[in-house]
């Protein structure tokens, strides 16, 4: 069991409606919070994150990459950030992953079937959590995004950037979105928001973060600010044919 892979894999996950929808969110946090969990609670976290979305995705990027612990650091690092263990998703890759994944952990056989119809639909694909998100737009043809849809997707993409200011609670990050253009194509841009400071309590001017739901997640340096936003493009380009 790779408890740094477990311990990030919660990092990127506190927030998000599915863990909140179990009744877990606090239990994360508190796990997150606590700086030497021992071995009973690293696998009760582990049997709380097998249940969300990203674990079908955690088993199909360890799959592809011959890589035996499904929440090896690595392989829930390149889900949620992006890197050379990526590769185009083909059929055979999600018919393989969902049979490994049925009865894993506690993941929920319907779980499983929503999953495997939006993982049909990333073939040709990285799959990866941003592809995920930006998907879901562009699945919208011929017509308006909705504005909620817009805003949730955008904050839902994991994106990087760097801060240009700094409060008590409170970062402000150069960094990167999708909007819609009038002739409805997605459209990768560059933006300035401010986040929540979340996770990174000691960060200056200058520095790197990550940043998912309105979060900072971590430090990271330039070049994996770089590479995100270098994926999060061409995944863009990808589902807007190019």
């Amino acid at each position: 069991m790779d408890t740094k892979g477990i311990r990030f894999a919660a990092l990127y996950s506190v927030g998000c409606p599915e863990l909140r929808g179990m009744g877990c969110e606090k239990e994360i946090r508190d796990f997150l919070l606590n700086p030497e969990p021992d071995l009973p609670t690293f696998t009760r976290v582990a049997f709380i994150l097998g249940k969300l979305e990203p674990f079908f995705f955690y088993q199909l990027i360890a799959l592809i990459n011959d890589v035996d612990d499904v929440f090896s650091k690595k392989v829930v690092r390149a889900y949620w950030l992006s890197d050379s263990l990526l590769h185009p998703l083909t059929k055979n890759d999600v018919r393989r992953t969902m049979f490994l994944v049925l009865g894993k952990f506690s993941f929920d056989p319907h779980n499983v079937h929503k999953v495997i119809i939006k993982a049909h639909g990333l073939i040709g694909a990285k799959p990866w959590h941003n592809a995920d998100v930006i998907y879901i737009l562009a699945a919208v043809k011929n017509a308006p995004i909705p504005e909620t849809l817009l805003v949730n997707a955008n904050n839902c993409l994991v994106t990087a950037g760097r801060v240009i200011g700094v409060d008590e609670s409170e970062i402000d990050i150069e960094t990167f979105g999708v909007i819609q253009r009038k002739s409805g194509k997605i459209c990768f841009v560059n933006l300035s928001k401010g986040v929540n400071r979340g996770f990174v309590k000691d960060v200056k001017t200058g520095d790197y973060v990550s940043v998912h739901l309105g979060i900072a997640r971590e430090k990271i340096t330039q070049k994996e600010a770089e590479i995100l936003s270098q994926a999060t493009k061409e995944t863009v380009d990808f589902f807007q044919g190019g």
